[in-house]
């Protein structure tokens, strides 16, 4: 397993990203500087900014700070946030140095002392003041903002005591209760104070922007422009930019701003340097599963030899004349012996990358967590004695993946086959001997042809290992949650129907079939409500489910449901069944013997099972019934 947090390892070939953005935040002539690092979810951001963090701390004089405005979101105004988070990890920096803790600390405290009015603006004052409203403007040039607010809050029921509070609240100093100050003093005391501090250049980055709501996301940017970029700052600030971009055009309207792009234009007023992070292609994909896998292999025991692969990856990716940077081969000359661990898992990666790079769009994340459910799925098979071939179930995951349906029905298919789809050995071999339109229509049933006639199917169906004559049953129970038929059961149970369910799961016969009795007068809705809320219960585990006794009951009671238990029944591997079942379907004749073909139908297909005690068990009531409706045949039919 893989987590899902940013790498101070470059596993992507993302570092040069990172190289790159370093070298421009570091360049005195260029600052203020924000960078936008710009990517889709899961593409890589966070770890870029680990790393950025990581080569500014070998920068002498460089100090970087993280902030993830996420973290605030709904706690306190963004622009305040960000001012004050900034000031304080600051000053968490100068700490170390006491001298210069003494020669910064009054400076911080007055910076504090004004971002907390900023905050009353912000939150005291909402919709009334902003920064960039008329009001605001005057508020600047010198009107005494305390005043201000007190007029507007005479408005309130209680203004009085709403006054004394915001006054408590933030203890103001009578020599700082008129807000004389504009921004442009805040921007020199803020230059001042990073100067004080030592920091050549202060870093900002900010992660997860994109997370926040729209307004938090224009009111971090506009914090960045109107306060704290001053010369001696950079900012790289990593997003979504559909995400900023939309934040952006709910301040400006495009309906309303016909002429221009104005959120394009405003992003671009913000942004200096625009940093975009691709999707991976197929080789950038392979290489990377290729890592991930040897990580997995190879991290806790041989870190060393992990750590040689990933140079030479990113080594390889620098040289133009290699087509793959990574694959067994080249691993297998670094690692010796040891590459036979990984060995099957790069054969597997091999096969999945083109898939998952066009089904995933090149997502790392995506990526990682298609093989963080691989791995988990074998590990769930091997605690349940199951032995899968990694090769089959991630082949099964892709069709899971990207072609639902298509999964279902080969679930359905291997279902009626003791777990052998003979549909796909038609395919298969159709799509390997490259049948033509005409053979295929001949060959192949309508169902069958529909996979052919999906291309993305087709190559589905080309990628190793074939699945022909393998028993699928064992996979497909590790993804049941996915073939689950849930149409119905979803719906809500009334409190009613919720003490019969429980019911006729009950230990006690004698509960069951009480719970039976009372169901069978209910509507046929009601009924088959309950039936669909116990079916999956069955499904996911016939040998232990209480469900299935109670659906029996239930079955002995009306016959729309013993036809559909039939039915249903038809869906299930032989092999998850045990043979106490065939006598007790058998009984349901007696019941009911207007479905006494579908019954003779379902034990004959258990008779030629390869679960050698259903087949007998069946076949013994197959003699029985055929003894006491005195039809010869019907063993042999």
């Amino acid at each position: 397993m893989w987590h899902d947090n940013e790498s101070e390892l470059d596993l992507l070939g993302f570092e040069r990203f990172a190289t790159a953005i370093v070298d421009l935040v570091t360049t005195n002539q260029l600052l203020p500087l924000t960078v936008g690092l710009f990517g889709d979810w899961g593409s890589g951001k966070s770890t870029v900014l680990r790393m950025i963090e990581c080569q500014l701390k070998e920068r002498e004089g460089a100090i970087s700070l993280r902030f993830d405005g996420w973290l605030f979101e709904g706690y306190d105004d963004a622009k305040a946030a960000l001012m004050t988070t900034v000031i304080n990890r600051l000053m968490e920096q100068v700490k170390i140095n006491q001298s210069l803790l003494e020669k910064v600390g009054d400076s911080a405290q007055k910076l504090l002392k004004r971002v907390d009015w900023f905050r009353v603006v912000g939150l005291a004052a909402k919709g009334i003041l902003t920064l960039t409203s008329p009001v605001g403007a005057t508020v600047v040039g010198g009107l005494s903002l305390f005043n201000l607010i007190q007029g507007e809050l005479e408005k309130l029921q209680d203004p009085k005591s709403t006054i004394e509070q915001i006054k408590k609240l933030l203890k103001v100093e009578p020599q700082i209760e008129e807000f004389h100050q504009s921004i442009r003093e805040f921007r020199m005391e803020f230059q001042e104070f990073i100067e004080k501090a030592g920091a050549s250049p202060l870093v900002i980055l900010i992660d997860d922007l994109d997370r926040c709501l729209p307004e938090s996301i224009t009111a971090t940017l506009e914090a960045i422009k109107l306060f704290l970029a001053v010369p001696g700052t950079a900012f790289v600030i990593a997003a979504d930019e559909r995400i900023v971009r939309n934040a952006i055009s709910l301040r400006y309207p495009p309906e309303q701003y016909q002429e221009a792009d104005l959120p394009q234009e405003y992003l671009d007023k913000l942004i200096q340097v625009p940093v975009i992070l691709p999707a991976l292609d197929s080789i950038e994909a392979s290489t990377y599963i290729y890592l991930l896998f040897a990580q997995y292999r190879l991290s806790s025991t041989n870190p060393d030899e992990f750590n040689k692969l990933v140079i030479a990856a990113n080594k390889n990716r620098r040289n133009p004349q290699l087509p793959e940077p990574l694959n067994f081969g080249i691993a297998k000359e670094i690692l010796g012996n040891i590459s036979s661990q990984i060995e099957e898992d790069f054969i597997i990666a091999a096969r999945l990358a083109p898939i998952l790079t066009d089904g995933l769009d090149g997502n790392p994340r995506l990526i990682k967590r298609f093989l963080n459910t691989l791995s988990l799925r074998l590990k769930m098979a091997f605690s349940l004695g199951f032995e899968l071939d990694a090769g089959v179930l991630s082949k099964l995951m892709v069709l899971e993946r990207f072609h639902e349906e298509r999964f279902k029905e080969l679930f359905r298919w291997q279902a009626s086959q003791n777990g052998i789809a003979e549909q796909i050995l038609h395919l298969e071999d159709a799509v390997k001997k490259r049948k033509t339109k005409e053979e295929i229509s001949k060959l192949l049933s309508s169902e069958e042809q529909n996979w052919i006639l999906d291309e993305d199917v087709m190559r589905w169906l080309c990628l190793e290992p074939p699945l022909a004559g393998i028993d699928l049953w064992k996979y497909f129970f590790m993804a049941r949650e996915t073939v689950r038929i849930s149409s119905k059961a979803g719906r809500k149970l009334s409190p009613e129907l919720q003490e019969l369910l429980a019911m006729i799961q009950d230990k006690s016969d004698a509960v069951i079939k009480t719970a039976a009795k009372r169901l069978s007068s209910k509507p046929q809705n009601e009924i088959f409500t309950l039936y669909d809320a116990l079916w999956p219960r069955v499904e996911s585990s016939p040998r232990q489910s209480r469900a299935l006794k109670g659906i029996l009951e239930i079955a002995q009671l009306r016959p729309e449901i013993a036809e559909r238990f039939v039915q249903d029944l038809n869906k299930l591997p032989h092999s998850a069944l045990e043979a106490k079942l065939a006598p007790q379907i058998g009984l349901l004749i007696k019941s009911h013997p207007e479905i006494q073909d579908q019954i003779i139908t379902l034990l004959q297909s258990w008779k030629a099972s390869i679960n050698k005690r259903l087949a007998s068990a069946a076949e013994k009531i197959l003699a029985s019934i055929s003894k006491s409706i005195g039809e010869k045949n019907i063993e042999d039919s």
